[in-house]
């Protein structure tokens, strides 16, 4: 390791941990799709009562304004993010986490600074009670979590405020700045007993103070309730709940190819998986009952029993193994339910249910996707990886089933501390060489773009063809510019496809990675599976210039670049291996004649903030 490499910069500038050249930085994380910044969905108060209590909500379940599920609305807007990833042994399955980014993962700002940041807001509540009804609210907490930055107790903090109807006006009711139990969640009960707060249309919400660059300054919200007669007014609850499972029955991926699935489905399922649950009664339990259910588009193809009924202390945590068998024999996924994209809902399901608000932690829940890619992450990032220095690579290895052609990557482009937007990168695929990357097959020229439809969005990077890969081992990845901080890469740390897998090269050769190994980092490639056209057609790029052609080409000494506006463009030039050649700024005509022969790509930006790429030949 070259360790005359490192460097530091100041953590309030840019927060980041780093061996050699390789650097983690935060991210931000979620488990349910949330929607996008520019369609969320807000509590419209005119349409709905006040709720009743009791007000319950361990975020097991959905009950955000939209919810597919139909669930009462309990939140009016999020900002907090409704996750399984960053809490370290929760109460329950899924918690609410604030840090220094908006509703569609994004941060707040690219610039230095601390400020207000997530609010997650109760809908008007029905809290006509007196004084000494022991109306009281309760909830857990937890800084820093999984996360790698926690909050600073010197400028973050979580937050509590009331709002009392008729002076329709917030107040601040608690707040803290402890940060010293990262590995457990604290317990907080608040009796509400002024009368100013007592009332119809009763609201409360939870903020945060943030680095707002990031997943910075992490607080992890659970189990909140809010009831009379004090009856939550301490920890103990009869409750047996789900904490943690699995993310997929797949043996060694998230997700495949349904055609590669299809070629021996018995070897690529797990034997067994691991489940974790919590008793928060103040006595043992007997956990009975317990079943796997499989659905298919809302009808079941699968039920597989456990008949094992393990015991489980008083508030204690137990580990679970169900057995993947069906009749006997190795469970499989029905492929014959579709020719292209086939989605099964999972349900792993705890018989014993014991009280009502919070029954959907007896069910620990996970989509098991078949279609054109494969993937090792669960679909979201706790963490961002990085490789510094101009021209660095980065390279995941896969296995495929099935001898078939790789179309496009798809990678989830994290936002934070540095704006890469519309930076140029190269994707590329490599053979195996060894267990390295070995000779390059095929790459792309690119621009770093974020995704903003929708949270934790992975963004499609397609290559002009298709690039044949036999079955066995590949590496994919891609090649940085200029970006001498690196670009960074979400990266899921529940899961461990990068161990053995993930390598670098910061300018030193190949090396696998030595900060992230247990984890996966979220670059996945697709196949030209059934169905792929249909992701073809439907990639598009609404910031394209239109028109644009560039000829001759090949070229030798000039070539005309037309557009549908003829506006003044901006055109970067590079080598195929993504290295800066030139920059100029032209109407229409382009010389040339200084390059030598070979293949380029030139990056091409008009007045508008439109860009295109577009591969060009020089010949002599």
């Amino acid at each position: 390791m070259n360790f005359n490499k490192l460097f530091c910069l100041l953590a309030l500038i840019l927060p980041f941990q780093m061996l050699a050249q390789e650097m983690i930085y935060p991210a931000t994380i979620i488990t349910e799709k949330a929607v996008s910044k520019k369609r969320i969905v807000k509590y419209d108060a005119k349409d709905d009562a006040l709720l009743e209590l009791p007000f319950v909500d361990d975020f097991s379940t959905d009950y955000f304004p939209g919810n597919e599920e139909g669930n009462t609305v309990l939140w009016e807007a999020r900002n907090a993010t409704v996750n399984n990833g960053l809490p370290i042994n929760a109460p329950t399955v899924g918690v609410a986490s604030f840090d220094g980014t908006d509703e569609v993962g994004y941060p707040y700002s690219f610039d230095s600074g601390v400020g207000p940041a997530d609010t997650l807001s109760s809908c008007p509540i029905d809290l006509d009670y007196g004084i000494d009804d022991g109306v009281g609210l309760s909830f857990y907490f937890q800084p820093k979590g999984r996360s790698f930055f926690g909050p600073s107790a010197t400028t973050d903090s979580l937050i509590l405020e009331f709002y009392a109807p008729e002076l329709d006006e917030w107040f601040w009711i608690w707040s803290t700045i402890n940060v010293s139990n990262t590995e457990d969640f604290s317990f907080v009960y608040i009796p509400i007993t002024n009368t100013k707060y007592l009332k119809e249309g009763f609201k409360f919400r939870f903020r945060n103070i943030a680095f707002l660059q990031g997943l910075y300054s992490v607080w992890n919200l659970d189990y909140v309730w809010l009831d009379q007669n004090s009856i939550n007014d301490d920890p103990i609850v009869n409750d047996v709940a789900f904490v943690d499972g699995p993310i997929s029955f797949l043996q060694d991926y998230s997700a495949m190819p349904l055609s590669h699935y299809e070629v021996d489905p018995s070897e690529r399922m797990r034997e067994d998986i691991q489940v974790l649950f919590r008793n928060l009664n103040d006595g043992p339990r007997t956990l009975e009952g317990n079943e796997i259910v499989v659905s298919h588009q809302g009808t079941i193809t699968d039920i597989l029993p456990n008949f094992n009924e393990p015991p489980i202390a008083a508030q204690s945590t137990v580990d679970y193994t169900h057995q993947l068998t069906d009749d006997g024999n190795q469970f499989t996924y029905e492929t014959s339910l579709a020719d292209d994209e086939l989605i099964f809902d999972v349900n792993i399901n705890l018989g014993t249910a014991d009280f009502g608000p919070t029954v959907s932690n007896n069910s620990f829940r996970f989509k098991q996707s078949f279609y054109t890619h494969y993937s090792y992450d669960d679909g979201s990032a706790e963490v961002g990886y990085a490789v510094a220095g101009n021209g660095s690579r980065m390279a995941l290895r896969y296995t495929n089933f099935k001898s078939d052609s790789v179309w496009a990557l798809r990678i989830y482009t994290m936002p934070i501390g540095l704006n890469f937007e519309n930076t140029p990168f190269t994707i590329k695929i490599w053979e195996d060489a060894g267990g390295v990357p070995g000779t390059e097959l095929a790459s792309a020229l690119h621009e770093f773009v974020y995704g903003q439809e929708e949270y934790q969005e992975l963004i499609l990077f397609q290559f002009e063809e298709p690039v044949f890969i036999p079955s066995g081992t590949f590496f994919v990845g891609f090649q940085q510019s200029t970006q001498s901080s690196g670009l960074r890469v979400g990266v899921d740390l529940n899961t461990s496809g990068n161990e053995g897998n993930l390598y670098y090269d910061d300018g030193n050769g190949w090396q696998l990675t030595s900060v992230v190994a247990q984890a996966s980092t979220m670059i996945h490639p697709l196949f030209t599976t059934e169905g792929y056209q249909d992701i073809v057609a439907s990639t598009n790029n609404p910031t394209a210039i239109p028109g644009l052609r560039i000829y001759p080409n090949p070229a030798n000494q000039a070539i005309v670049i037309s557009t549908e506006t003829q506006d003044l463009l901006s055109v970067s030039i590079f080598d195929i291996s993504g290295r800066l050649i030139d920059q100029d700024r032209v109407s229409n005509r382009l010389n040339v004649s200084d390059l030598v022969p070979g293949i380029y790509l030139l990056q091409i930006s008009d007045s508008q903030g439109r860009h295109s790429v577009k591969k060009l030949s020089i010949e002599r």
